[in-house]
């Protein structure tokens, strides 16, 4: 960690931790998985890096209109140039995790190997640097003068670092020849001792006629002299024996001894050196470590602008627009569905400040699908990302909440329906002008006559008390009686009118009006509910 550094809650879109769950923001709500997820339609990052930015600007969309359109701008430039979002797609696809390496370095646990990963990824950086520097958006820019020094760093270490140096750093063959006189010295001693060694193996093959004869080394013994069993008669007397096997006896000398030990000698200070001058270099690098990482978070944002670009090319997303109270969406739907290659179903939007779309129809209809992808248009926009619609023209939200369905809490003591009524009730208590207010089937938990009571009571306080934008979807006929009452705000709107559910045909456009019936037992036949179960279902209608 270099800095700290303030967050500002009041700058970013408020989601609460049910909302996050139910749009299915980085996991699926039921597989907790990451397919099917907003993260998984959206990621086309090449980079570690730019792949936890990417969850960072999913949690944390923007209030700052300003800095939501340069990001906007950013992507609308890329895509306008394919040619050179290729080329950076190429190289960011070989980029080493800098933001991870720069953690290595500045507590002193980096790898040699890591380290040499500074000299590949100075050369990358200066490639896309190249590149970046044909477009106009600041966002698409990297510090010059910070390049500059980590190319510097990066010339020192291709000097010092062998390249396929192994992550021991306490035995050797990490600094390349040349670098340090010394040790080029004590490697030359040690190269000769190595030639003493193979001299004394040809004068022990003359001396006991035994041609294959060779010096072997091993961790436990060291250095030894091994004759078969059938060759023990041509043992010279100045051999001792050091180990003796099955099929051999290994045996050693004074002068194999000597010769021993200056190498060991020789081995052990060129380590010693070798790893003194790893940490020379390894403390001078670390002194560019926020340098590093500050470059780090200029690839990773070039990235996840990169990944908005190529979802919008890839999916035919467009750029939104904003206004200051409206949400108008124009063929919207849920971009997951498309990468699922399943069916889509577009439909339009059209919420005003202070309004409310009560939306009634079948099951099946594709309600729910509706209440989240509404709510992901608006997040799309604020995070800086194109989104699936043909058009969208929407008002910067500070608060979304999205609500479909409840299970119980059983840690803290807490009903099915109790967790309902504690999110109705945080939803009242935190509500804005500025808010998104998402809600499938409130109050369902109960009996239906009195969560249907709670529910319109629910609703007439929002209408009431708040100028929020509300998207109601129910099956509780009742409430669409909300249009009679509040008639300019309260707007009865309805999908999958007259389906044919058994033949799976539902007309799923969405229209103005209200549907009395949610056809249930066509889908619980279409479902395979025994035949029996449907016909005494029938009866109790």
């Amino acid at each position: 960690m270099d800095k700290l550094t303030e967050y500002k809650i009041n700058s970013y879109l408020i989601m609460d931790e049910v909302t996050r769950h139910c749009l299915e923001l980085t996991k699926t709500r039921n597989r907790m998985k990451t397919k099917g997820s907003v993260y998984w339609f959206l990621n086309y990052t090449k980079t570690p890096m730019g792949t936890r930015l990417l969850k960072k600007y999913l949690s944390e969309p923007l209030l700052d209109e300003e800095i939501i359109s340069n990001r906007l701008n950013a992507v609308e430039e890329l895509i306008s140039n394919t040619q050179n979002l290729e080329k950076c797609e190429q190289i960011l696809d070989d980029f080493c995790d800098l933001s991870r390496m720069c953690a290595k370095l500045s507590n002193t646990t980096i790898y040699p190997k890591d380290l040499y990963l500074i000299v590949k990824d100075s050369v990358r950086l200066k490639n896309i640097n190249k590149i970046i520097k044909q477009f106009k958006s600041k966002l698409l820019k990297m510090d010059e003068e910070k390049l500059n020094e980590v190319i510097e760093i990066a010339e020192k270490i291709n000097l010092a670092i062998n390249e396929n140096s192994s992550n021991d750093i306490k035995n050797g063959s990490i600094i390349n020849d040349g670098y340090d006189s010394n040790l080029d010295y004590l490697r030359l001693e040690l190269k000769k001792m190595f030639c003493e060694m193979s001299n004394f193996e040809l004068k022990q093959q003359k001396i006991t006629g035994i041609k294959n004869l060779k010096i072997k080394h091993s961790k436990i013994i060291g250095y030894y002299i091994e004759i078969s069993n059938s060759k023990q008669h041509n043992i010279p007397k100045e051999y001792y024996k050091k180990q003796t096997l099955t099929n051999c006896i290994r045996y050693s000398c004074d002068e194999l001894k000597n010769i021993e030990i200056k190498i060991n000698n020789l081995k052990y200070r060129i380590n010693e050196l070798e790893y003194a001058l790893y940490c020379e270099i390894r403390k001078s690098a670390s002194k560019y470590t926020q340098t590093i990482r500050l470059l780090a978070k200029d690839i990773a944002n070039i990235d996840v602008l990169i990944s908005y670009s190529r979802c919008a090319i890839n999916n035919n997303f467009v750029k939104p627009k904003f206004n200051k109270t409206k949400i108008n969406i124009k063929n919207g739907f849920h971009p997951s569905l498309m990468k699922l290659n399943n069916e889509i179903i577009k439909n339009d939007t059209n919420l005003d400040f202070n309004t409310m779309m009560i939306l009634t129809g079948a099951n099946m209809s594709g309600k729910s699908t509706f209440l989240k992808y509404n709510a992901l248009i608006s997040l799309l926009s604020q995070i800086g990302s194109y989104v699936p619609a043909t058009s969208a023209d929407v008002s910067v939200l500070n608060r979304i909440f999205l609500r479909q369905g409840s299970t119980d809490d059983i840690i803290n003591n807490n009903s099915s329906f109790m967790v309902e009524m504690n999110d109705l009730k945080y939803i009242l208590d935190n509500i804005t002008d500025s808010s998104l207010v998402l809600l499938d089937e409130p109050a369902k938990s109960t009996n239906a006559r009195e969560g249907g009571a709670i529910a319109r009571a629910f609703c007439e306080y929002l209408l009431e008390k708040s100028n929020a934008k509300v998207i109601l979807v129910t099956h509780n006929y009742e409430l669409t009686k909300l249009e009679n009452d509040f008639p300019t705000r309260a707007l009865n709107y309805v999908i999958g009118d007259e389906p044919k559910v058994e033949a799976n045909e539902i007309n799923r456009k969405i229209k103005r009006g209200k549907i009395n019936g949610s056809y249930a037992l066509a889908t619980a036949k279409l479902a395979g509910l025994p035949k029996t179960v449907l016909e005494k279902a029938k009866k109790y209608m």
